[in-house]
């Protein structure tokens, strides 16, 4: 809906919105970083089957 917003930078709204737009897309960027670097994390930990709290620890408990 907003991909070509270049054409009114003259206009103050119009730079209001450019900077929400882009503080947006760094945003996407992040999360998307996070997620990808969790699911690295995940995978290398072979924790898919694992409870997500982290009290479990199979050299530590009897639930091994």
């Amino acid at each position: 809906m907003w991909r070509n917003i270049g054409w009114c930078q003259g206009v103050n709204a119009c730079r209001v919105l450019s900077a929400m737009l882009g503080f947006a897309w760094l945003g996407w960027i992040a999360l998307t970083a996070l997620l990808a670097i969790c699911l690295l994390f995940t995978i290398a930990n072979h924790a898919f089957t694992e409870p997500l709290h982290g009290k479990w620890d199979p050299r530590q408990t009897i639930y091994a």
